[in-house]
């Protein structure tokens, strides 16, 4: 019987190749309702991805929440999400693919509306609390849409065409991701408007997709390719089982367990994905914006991770079953982990300055993760779903998150202490500008502290690889010739030496670089760490405003009557210009006119100045600047925001 991959006799050697490609026509076997819920798969990551990257900059840069909070509220947020999956998925399987997913999209549709006039209604009295309760509301909606995906993947396609359909499905998901990414810096950077336009977009997208469910979601049997074998259809005259019936049978079956342990072998890998919208948006505004004097492109970084993994699953779906299943996830995941390592080197080896040496660690540090996360993420979704009987695809995957439920409490509800502890406001021009910063109070101790945990991992499900694979079927479902994969596996093997050749002379190359000497202010040297006059001009400005008392000063100061982005940047410039041009006359003028909130008493608001007015004491000694110095210093501030 020929295989795949295996060439006809006389066939030309070439044909391996042809065949590669040749191998999507599996997909064939699909009807249209697979292909309407990849629409609304594209459509919700578009809008999912986008708010999760900027959701913590949300909290705290348009709703005001401090760093500690906005971790609390996105604990609350992501905690729901995983106990609505140990459920979601039973309640999938009771009431159908099409009545669910239009559940779980019309409850993301009407919480993201809520969001986004809390965001866009800066004097709404309560929005703080507002914006949390519907993120909480949110959760199940998110969790459900997961597993209606995951149960729609095998109940549309055939056994030949699964492997095939859940890469599909990741693909398309991360096409969602890298476009939501991108949409962060339209947003962000190119119209300068609120974050809150992002949960605007989210809304718009979520309507399209009820609307889309109403319409051509409709209930379908389960595909059987040609020469396959129907798989057993449960009996019409059975009764039929609650979720809570499902979910007690599942519980029981040893193959669960081991797939459990197994999970909980990976969770550090599996966490470094949340701390890309945990730890990162911030970590990146301290270690880039702040150091750079520009708004980095935050959702150009968001965007690496899906943008790899789209262009790798394009070519790895054909040859996606060619592994053993556990080797792939384990090699996947130490690849993973790995990528921590590279936040732990020298910024110096990667730019001649602090920002850019950051950036490009960000690069390819995503870069190292996605290489990683392609080899194993689709294939444990892949393994989740062939182990589970008929009828239970959802509940599987529900209960399979359990040790993720863990993990993600931990790791959200630490995320605000972590960056107070390593990544506080101000730290990036700390390490910059002053030669005090020890390992342990910069990121890069944070970020070995969770290196250590991510790696560990798969060493221990290498340790106990005999009895988490006892009695599974994890060899690859498709045989290749010797030759083909030898051919594959030497290209392989020449692209992995070339890319480590390359990485490591890059790193030398710019480690071996010296800069010049940057004097300050004051005529004396700066830290090597500064390398260009904009970065002495940035310390400057640091020195004479190291608790940033003028930006929140000029914030609480802001008259009520101005609503509109320009008109806010154009007072917030001016009302800094003045203040480091003379920081003690100007703190104390503000302090006294700081306006009233709305039903403030007039007790409360004389409380509040003379608490503002308790920040100006010593600021006579802070120096003042001169015109041109204190223009640039507000420029950048406001840039900034």
């Amino acid at each position: 019987m020929q295989t795949a991959y295996d060439a006809p006799k006389g066939a030309d050697k070439t044909h391996w190749l042809i065949q590669y490609f040749l191998d999507f026509k599996v997909l064939g076997d699909n009807p249209p309702a697979f292909w309407v819920v990849q629409f609304i798969n594209l459509l919700d990551s578009i809008g999912y991805f986008a708010l999760l990257g900027v959701g913590t900059l949300f909290l705290n840069q348009t709703i005001g929440l401090d760093k500690i909070h906005t971790g609390y509220t996105f604990t609350a947020f992501t905690t729901l999400i995983t106990l609505s999956l140990f459920v979601a998925g039973a309640v999938t399987d009771s009431l159908g693919i099409n009545k669910s997913l239009f559940i779980a999209q019309g409850l993301s549709l009407v919480t993201r509306i809520v969001i986004a006039i809390c965001g866009l209604s800066p004097n709404l009295p309560g929005r703080g609390w507002i914006v949390a309760i519907a993120l909480v509301i949110s959760a199940p909606g998110a969790a459900m849409t997961q597993t209606v995906f995951q149960a729609a993947n095998k109940r549309y396609s055939s056994r030949k065409s699964r492997a095939a359909s859940f890469n599909i499905w990741y693909l398309i998901m991360n096409i969602g991701a890298m476009l939501g990414g991108l949409s962060i810096d339209l947003v962000r950077v190119n119209l300068q408007v609120s974050l809150a336009w992002i949960f605007v977009m989210a809304a718009a997208v979520g309507g399209i997709n009820v609307v889309t469910t109403l319409l051509f979601v409709r209930k379908t049997a389960t595909v059987v390719s040609e020469g396959e074998e129907p798989e057993p259809e449960a009996d019409a005259n059975a009764p039929a089982k609650g979720g809570l019936q499902i979910l007690t049978e599942v519980v029981r079956e040893s193959a669960f367990w081991r797939f459990i342990v197994l999970m909980v072998a990976v969770l550090g890998v599996r966490a470094v994905f949340a701390y890309m919208y945990l730890l990162m948006p911030q970590y990146w505004v301290e270690v880039i914006e702040q150091t750079g004097s520009a708004k980095t492109d935050q959702g150009l970084l968001q965007a690496i991770n899906p943008v790899l993994i789209v262009g790798g699953l394009i070519l790895f779906i054909p040859i996606a079953n060619r592994f053993n299943v556990f080797k792939m996830l384990v090699t996947g995941a130490f690849i993973s982990a790995s990528s921590l390592l590279v936040l732990l080197l020298p910024w110096q080896w990667f730019g001649a300055t602090m920002a850019s040496g950051y950036f490009t660690m960000a690069v390819i540090m995503l870069a190292v993760l996605s290489i990683g996360e392609l080899a194993w993420s689709p294939k444990l979704t892949e393994y989740t779903a062939a182990i589970a009987p008929r009828g239970q695809e959802g509940t599987y995957l529900g209960l399979s998150m359990m040790p993720w439920f863990v993990a993600k409490l931990a790791v959200s509800g630490l995320s605000g202490h972590m960056l107070e502890r390593w990544v506080p406001e101000g730290r990036g021009l700390q390490m910059l500008c002053s030669q005090e910063i020890s390992f342990w109070q910069r990121p890069e101790a944070m970020w070995g502290i969770l290196f250590v945990w991510a790696v560990a991992g798969p060493i221990i499900a290498l340790v106990l690889k005999p009895w988490l694979t006892a009695g599974a079927d994890l060899e690859p479902a498709v045989n290749a010739t010797p030759e083909s994969d030898n051919k594959f596996r030497n290209w392989a093997l020449a692209a992995s030496v070339t890319g480590l050749l390359a990485a490591g002379g890059f790193c030398y190359s710019h480690a071996m670089q010296t800069a010049a000497p940057v004097l300050g202010p004051d005529g004396k040297p700066l830290p090597e760490t500064v390398r260009t006059a904009q970065e002495g001009q940035t310390c400057a400005c640091w020195s004479r405003d190291k608790a940033s008392v003028g930006v929140k000063v000029c914030k609480d100061s802001k008259p009520v009557d101005i609503a509109d982005e320009k008109d806010v940047k154009a007072f917030s410039k001016q009302c800094l210009t003045d203040w480091y041009a003379n920081p003690a006359a100007t703190c104390t003028k503000l302090c006294a006119q700081l306006p009233a909130t709305k039903s403030e008493l007039p007790a409360a608001l004389g409380e509040r100045r003379q608490t503002c007015a308790a920040k100006c004491v010593g600021l006579s000694a802070a120096p003042a600047a001169g015109a041109v110095e204190a223009g640039y210093c507000a420029k950048r501030v406001v840039d900034l925001e």
